[in-house]
């Protein structure tokens, strides 16, 4: 129900800059867009790499796993 009241005042936001700004001049609050966008950047490569890092941990443990189960085989043909 958060994201639902999050995507409303977005949306809200976003139809006050549309009708507040023109295509001829930067708008006032600019910067305060240009910071927006950025920590937006930083938030997304973060989630972006902390998933990166589990795929990779989680193959890594597959992995491991599969060269137990096959170094356990070894020992026991021998």
């Amino acid at each position: 129900m958060p994201y639902l009241y999050s995507m409303i005042i977005a949306n809200v936001i976003g139809i006050l800059m549309y009708c507040c700004s023109s295509n001829t001049e930067l708008p006032r609050f600019n910067s305060v867009l240009v910071f927006m966008a950025f920590v937006s950047t930083v938030a997304w490569l973060d989630l972006l790499g902390n998933e990166c890092v589990a795929v990779l941990e989680s193959i890594g443990k597959c992995m491991m796993f599969i060269h137990f189960l096959l170094w356990q085989h070894m020992l026991l043909l021998n």
